[in-house]
């Protein structure tokens, strides 16, 4: 009986041990000590990505999302789940987006509002409505078009009263009144003052919101830097020309504004990953994703801001409420083009855009559809750099 006990209890203990050590390694002492405390952060932090996202809404009233690269897809997913969830359909029910000239906007509330579309007709009007949405002579990043189409397709399923919003706030323009290459020209040296311009659009309309709705509160998605609002780069430095910002001097304490997980590109093109690798290296060593917490209170807020080329005394939680590492990096997928876009009615006036903006056409390859993983090197040329930067935070001291 005595041996019984003892076996039993070195099992438990055993047991124990095991179940310690399958706790995603965080007993593990083999872990370099230079990432341990994102490590042990991470590991008491479980809300998703859309939780974290939807659980902002309970305290502010706009919140930003820096989104990753125009073409990566699978933030597209992201966002969907995020908006079609019944939290973001009672509560907030508005978002804005930076690409779609707001010259569109009327189009674009027109087909979000119809009823009983056919697939073909769907396909059709969210087609024109893509072809019109740049200021560019083409856009070919394939998630805005499916993202309208998806989006239709939820309002379908609500009534008028919770149907979602769509917002395009870009700069106004549109290619019908752009007859000459000097009248873009004009237009596209007007370029830098974007961020102000589109920064104005969403706050006039939202002032209408709180005044005409019952839902209150927005969704801005944005790319990149636009999603900043830091006030400035350094104490006596010029203030930032972000979306972000100006969004943040007008509401204050009611915009949140999250980062989502990417790599940035450096002056000479290059990508690299946050902090050197330190981040990607512990989210991966955990083998945990889909998550999202404040960048207030972790250890990844207090690190210095080094996703933008340009000299800064800011740490991460100065610039950004909070973080999304929503899959790391090697499942990114970017996409190209959309079926359909080049059509025999359509190529005349493709033709005529590229040429007034200054390109050589080239119907076959523009608008060819594409679709690549980070680690083809057509997409980042040095990916293995990448990848080391990361591994070495994984290898002990």
């Amino acid at each position: 009986m005595r041996y019984l006990k003892l076996l039993t209890l070195f099992l438990l203990i055993a047991l124990t041990n095991c179940n310690n050590l399958n706790e995603k390694g965080k007993n593990d002492t083999n872990i370099n000590p230079e990432i341990r405390t994102y490590i042990d952060f991470i590991q008491n932090h479980n809300i998703s990505a859309k939780d974290y996202v939807l659980s902002l809404f309970k305290q502010y009233d706009i919140v930003i999302l820096s989104e990753r690269a125009h073409y990566e897809y699978t933030q597209c997913e992201l966002y969907l789940d995020i908006i079609s969830d019944k939290r973001f359909i009672n509560n907030v029910g508005n978002i804005f987006v930076e690409v779609g000239v707001s010259s569109e906007q009327k189009n674009v509330e027109k087909f979000l509002q119809s009823e009983n579309l056919t697939e073909n007709e769907i396909e059709q009007k969210a087609l024109k409505i893509y072809r019109n949405i740049p200021f560019f002579p083409e856009w070919d990043k394939t998630y805005y078009y499916d993202f309208l189409i998806q989006l239709y397709k939820l309002n379908q399923n609500l009534s008028s009263d919770k149907k979602i919003n769509l917002y395009y706030s870009d700069v106004p323009f549109n290619w019908e009144k752009i007859k000459t290459k000097d009248e873009y020209n004009s237009f596209m040296d007007t370029i830098n003052t974007r961020d102000s311009i589109i920064a104005k659009q969403i706050i006039d309309k939202y002032n209408k919101i709180i005044k005409t709705q019952k839902r209150k509160k927005a969704l801005i998605i944005v790319n990149y830097r636009h999603g900043f609002t830091n006030i400035r780069y350094s104490e006596k430095g010029k203030k930032a020309d972000n979306v972000g910002r100006y969004l943040k001097e007008k509401f204050g304490k009611k915009v949140a504004n999250v980062l989502i997980n990417d790599l940035y590109i450096d002056n000479n093109g290059n990508f690299h990953p946050y902090q050197n690798g330190k981040w990607d290296a512990s989210f991966e060593l955990l083998n945990k994703s889909n998550i999202g917490f404040d960048f207030k209170n972790s250890p990844f807020g207090k690190d210095n801001f080094d996703m933008y080329p340009v000299k800064n005394d800011l740490t991460y939680e100065k610039v950004f409420t909070g973080f999304i590492y929503s899959s790391p990096i090697d499942s990114f997928v970017f996409k190209k083009g959309v079926k359909n876009y080049m059509t025999k009615e359509f190529e005349k006036e493709y033709i005529r855009r590229m040429v007034i903006a200054g390109y050589k056409p080239d119907i076959k390859n523009d608008t060819i559809q594409r679709t690549w993983k980070y680690n083809e090197k057509e997409w980042c040329p040095n990916y293995d750099s990448v990848k080391n930067e990361i591994k070495k935070w994984k290898n002990t001291l």
